[in-house]
């Protein structure tokens, strides 16, 4: 049976004529997805040895990942007193953009058939590329201007593999079901998504206090001005109800993408020191106000009301918080 719009299949094969450094390939990346005419593949029967440790591996891995992210170890966070240089910028940068590079170097594989052998393993060699890179994330402090893109590219790479513990099991039971291909779309999303991350980490650069402000104060209008979060932050609990959960989803979605817009912007154009504490406040917020969104996205997919009126509340309040941090970073300048 084959899986109809394979888009890991796809996104592999892109990266076969394509040469890092990461700009380059994320150029071709992001054309080969746009262009891509999803072709299919059959997935392979698995009944390894490297099968089962793959899986045992990433239940662990996800485990920790995402109850870190739950439980506020990925918030952004003041650095104790005398590890304020515990990392400069450019070993940080250096780091991402290793860890990036062998992510996609790992990822540099087709998997075409039941019969292929090779698929697994390269998958368990994926995985340990993207265990890494989570793993210096995890033991580096980084530079403050970092902080947010941080836990961002945190909860991209745990999502990788719990994405990919879906996509095994595809495999594993020879099914082309809707459950295998969602998570083969998925695991190409957050490819994308960590390739951009791993981008604004390369190109921050320090800004002045006018330009940051102006910067600021521009993805503050975007986000509370425009209407982007209007609709999700006026729902009643009502409307986002079984029928209703679909819309309530895609609303989520579009909060959260213009988090992490605003988050991105902190990095490509950093505060300078004179603007150091409120930029980290700022950072501080824009995380809180993302993980309500997880919050409630979490909720909406298991009917948890209660859950969703927490997470939304939360919303509203980290939302407020961003709009006061803008305001008082915009009136500095």
């Amino acid at each position: 049976m084959r899986i109809e719009h394979d888009l890991k299949s796809e996104f592999r094969r892109a990266l076969e004529d394509v040469t890092p450094p990461a700009p380059w390939l994320r150029a071709a990346v992001n054309k080969e997805l746009r262009n891509s005419r999803h072709r299919g593949w059959r997935p392979m029967h698995v009944g390894s040895l490297v099968a089962a440790l793959l899986v045992v591996l990433l239940i662990a891995a996800v485990v920790v990942g995402v109850n870190a992210w739950r439980n506020g170890a990925l918030n952004p966070r003041p650095l104790p007193a005398g590890e304020a240089n515990a990392i400069t910028v450019k070993a940080y940068q250096a780091m991402i953009s290793g860890d990036d590079q062998q992510f996609l170097i790992a990822n540099n594989f087709t998997c075409t058939s039941f019969d292929d052998r090779s698929c697994l393993p390269n998958v368990a060699l994926a995985d340990a590329a993207t265990l890494k890179w989570l793993e210096d994330l995890n033991r580096s402090e980084p530079p403050a201007r970092f902080v947010a893109l941080n836990a961002l590219m945190r909860r991209h790479l745990a999502l990788v593999l719990s994405d990919d513990i879906d996509f095994v099991a595809a495999f594993k039971t020879q099914v082309a079901n809707g459950k295998g291909k969602a998570a083969s779309a998925a695991i190409v999303a957050e490819m994308v998504v960590l390739e951009r991350l791993a981008g604004d980490a390369g190109a921050s650069g320090r800004g002045s206090a006018s330009a940051y402000a102006a910067d600021v104060v521009f993805q503050r209008t975007v986000m509370l001005g425009c209407g982007v979060c209007q609709p999700l932050v006026s729902q009643t609990l009502v409307s986002c109800q079984a029928d209703q959960a679909p819309i309530c989803i895609d609303d989520i979605a579009a909060v959260r993408l213009q988090l992490e817009t605003f988050i991105e912007d902190l990095v490509k154009v950093s505060a300078p020191d004179s603007l150091a504490q409120k930029d980290a406040s700022l950072q501080a917020d824009l995380v809180s106000a993302y993980k309500a969104c997880d919050a409630m996205a979490n909720a909406v997919s298991a009917g948890d009301q209660v859950g969703f009126q927490t997470g939304l509340a939360l919303l509203r309040q980290e939302l407020a918080r961003i709009d006061a941090d803008a305001t008082n970073i915009g009136g500095s300048h």
